[in-house]
């Protein structure tokens, strides 16, 4: 028969708050923490954190607010990500260098479009957040933008490679700029209005 360890928060006549059985049974209050309740609680299996049930919002970090460093991750004791929530001063800072998703090549022998989904005739997938323009054409051509609603506050940068100056359009066809041959953009917005600071 399994008798308590110890148990913390409790007095006489009163269950423990928190409690240890001799049958390394991990109690709250009178509900005992099976190895069921703790795997659909946190998903732990080995080094893997599987949140795969979880609901949309259901799963979070909650952190406390106004810390120079309210959560960080180390290798060792140097934090390689760190959320600051002082307040008026929060930041997210990365220690080394990042990579973002890989460059997409976009080749526009006509006018073009970027899109999120699969890529039709003149289309090109948008997967990561520098593009090379490679206009064929021989002439300038348009490079329509994915709607600003999608790519919120999603920075892009553009680089023309080719000879052939791009315009860039918005969904609506309204110019956002135009990337002269040779040189770069980079693209901004807030999800409703956006625009590229050209490079000289």
């Amino acid at each position: 028969m399994a008798y308590k360890i110890f148990g913390v928060g409790d007095s006489a006549g009163e269950t423990a708050s928190l409690s240890l059985d001799s049958d390394g049974t991990v109690s709250v209050g009178s509900n005992a923490l099976t190895t069921a309740i703790w795997t659909k609680l946190v998903g732990l299996g080995g080094f893997v954190w599987d949140l795969t049930g979880a609901t949309t919002g259901a799963a979070y970090v909650g952190l406390t607010a106004n810390l120079a460093s309210a959560l960080a991750f180390k290798v060792g004791s140097t934090a390689w990500l760190t959320f600051k929530t002082t307040t008026d001063a929060e930041r997210i800072t990365l220690a080394y260098l990042r990579a973002d998703a890989a460059t997409v090549t976009a080749t526009i022998a006509a006018h073009h479009t970027l899109v999120l989904g699969t890529a039709a005739a003149n289309q090109t997938k948008l997967t990561g957040q520098v593009v090379l323009l490679n206009n064929t054409s021989g002439a300038t051509k348009n490079l329509t933008l994915p709607s600003w609603a999608s790519i919120a506050n999603v920075p892009i940068d553009f680089i023309n490679i080719s000879a052939n100056d791009v315009t860039l359009l918005d969904s609506t066809g309204g110019a956002a700029g135009t990337v002269a041959a040779g040189k770069g953009a980079m693209l901004r917005n807030n999800g409703t209005v956006g625009g590229a600071i050209l490079g000289a």
